[in-house]
């Protein structure tokens, strides 16, 4: 496992770890019969999605974190850096993301 890619936008550790950890496929391909929505979600009329999420299966005795900083602007066509303060705690529980 390589470092954990926070997105400093999110403010803090956790809510960055959340956005990392979990992610919505965009234009997947299913098959009808092996995709499954619950009820409500049908009802709803909700999109199918598929969703992506890395677990941490076994602690490792250090973790890293990279602080993602640096993002495209379309308006501008050009690559801009992101100044936003990021707060770390003194403690990080990582169990949230254990399998």
């Amino acid at each position: 496992m390589g470092p954990i890619v926070l997105d400093v936008s999110r403010k803090d550790v956790y809510a960055a770890w959340n956005s990392a950890f979990r992610d919505t496929v965009e234009g997947f391909k299913y098959d009808a019969k092996s995709f499954y929505r619950s009820p409500m979600e049908a009802e709803a009329g909700l999109p199918k999605q598929c969703l992506n999420e890395t677990w941490i299966s076994q602690l490792p005795s250090s973790l890293f974190f990279s602080q993602q900083r640096v993002f495209f602007d379309p308006k501008k066509l050009k690559i801009v850096k992101d100044y936003s303060p990021f707060t770390f705690d003194k403690v990080i529980y990582p169990d949230r993301y254990l399998y």
